[in-house]
């Protein structure tokens, strides 16, 4: 039995109407399932057509259309029934893999795998705009709801498709593709900005700021002017924080901000911190590292940094480290995030940690302070500027997901369509 959904509901809230036809799939396509062909690498050979298979998909699920296979079959089996023609959609089988991959449009001719499902259309539909469809939360959801581990023919041609008119379909892609295209393109400045990032810190740690002659030292060519001195030489306090008992439920009741390795996420604290009281970071054992301070993850996620904005009581898989006058705070977070190689090694030992000696005897190259507030800057601008444009994309996701919200209408079964006749007669949601 399928779930019903009323659409109207959702039409309302935004404020428009769009009229659909509900088509049962029988009359829109013919489902293929895929089966393992014989196999040609021959990448020269003219007389070969791609095959599609789960690892092309998985590989390939950032796009819409699926433009490049590893594997060929040859053409003498263009009439076998796992042949799809241009523009079919194809996607997996298992529920648990086409929630991975999602649908995905055929670029040309092509076979389709075993353990994969493509749709020959047999009525003039834009593809894209089924595309979406199939691969919306509505749709999702009602495989899920179904508890279907494999996505049977039947059902998929027993379905009903909220079809609107073809200017309608039109303008629904032309809305998504419009929106997913800005959200591409905002990967690749995020991607490029990254680079950059990466770049630049390798530079400004090696060169410096200024016009130099350079020395060669333990760390490697640095300027003649700077130094390379052990972290314990350099800050004021290293230690590692304390974990309040969960026993007492007033511990967590306070007002001070409680940091545990999983509050701190790329280079940034999470929104969703726990809040202790004094007299829980007193029993203890733990303490308030100041604003402006540099948390350190100890265990697990080895090398993790952040700098405090505000005072905060720690885990005890995190240590705490406040920088002497010699040393910008701001400096060390980032040379702790260009050795993230260094660290990682520390990952995947058993157990993932680092000592406090190990951790002490860290050799950082020191600058002088007004050029390590030059280099901590000119990253910190550029690192703004990433956290710009991850603002940005999160906004266009959570944009895309209204519009599919309130674009597809929710699906319908035999019975629903045979109690209201208005459903294919005078549709509308």
């Amino acid at each position: 039995m399928h779930y019903i959904y009323k659409p109207m509901e959702k039409k309302e809230r935004v404020g428009c109407r769009i009229s659909y036809q509900y088509v049962k799939g029988e009359s829109l396509f013919i489902p293929v399932r895929g089966k393992k062909p014989s196999i040609d690498n021959q990448d020269g050979e003219k007389n070969h057509i791609p095959l599609i298979t789960i690892e092309d998909l998985v590989e390939n699920r950032s796009d819409i259309i699926i433009r490049k296979t590893k594997d060929k079959v040859p053409i003498e089996q263009r009439s076998s029934q796992y042949i799809l023609p241009e523009n079919s959609l194809v996607f997996p089988s298992k529920r648990t893999i086409f929630k991975k991959t999602g649908v995905q449009i055929t670029f040309c001719e092509a076979g389709i795998d075993s353990g994969l499902i493509g749709l020959h259309f047999i009525r003039d539909i834009n593809r894209d705009y089924l595309y979406y469809y199939l691969n919306s939360p509505v749709f999702l959801e009602m495989i899920d709801k179904e508890n279907l581990k494999e996505i049977p023919t039947r059902f998929l041609l027993n379905h009903y498709y909220p079809i609107p008119s073809p200017d309608i379909q039109d303008s629904i892609v032309s809305l998504l593709q419009s929106v997913d295209s800005t959200i591409n393109d905002t990967n690749c400045i995020i991607s490029r900005t990254n680079d950059a990032l990466k770049g630049l810190i390798q530079g400004l740690f090696t060169n410096g700021v200024r016009k130099t002659t350079f020395t060669d030292t333990i760390l490697g060519r640095i300027p003649d002017t700077w130094q390379v001195r052990t972290l314990s030489s350099l800050c004021q306090i290293i230690k590692k924080g304390g974990t309040p008992t969960k026993n007492r439920s007033h511990f967590w009741q306070g007002d001070i901000p409680w940091v545990a390795p999983s509050d701190i996420v790329g280079r940034k604290l999470c929104d969703d911190m726990e809040f202790v009281t004094k007299e829980a970071i007193e029993t203890a054992g733990s303490w308030i590292v100041p604003a402006q301070n540099i948390l350190f993850v100890a265990k697990g996620d080895v090398g993790a940094a952040v700098i405090t904005e505000e005072d905060m009581a720690i885990h005890h898989d995190i240590y705490g480290i406040i920088p002497g006058s010699e040393l910008e705070p701001l400096f060390l977070y980032w040379y702790f995030f260009k050795n993230e190689r260094y660290f990682s090694r520390f990952r995947y030992e058993s157990p993932p940690v680092i000592s406090r000696k190990e951790l002490e005897s860290i050799l950082v190259p020191l600058p002088p302070r007004d050029e390590q507030h030059q280099i901590a800057s000119v990253m910190n601008t550029l690192d703004k500027k990433l956290s710009h444009e991850h603002r940005y994309k999160n906004q266009l996701v959570t944009l895309r997901e209204a519009l599919i919200n309130s674009l597809f209408p929710g699906y319908y079964t035999d019975e629903s369509i045979h109690s209201d006749p208005s459903l294919t007669k005078n549709p509308s949601s």
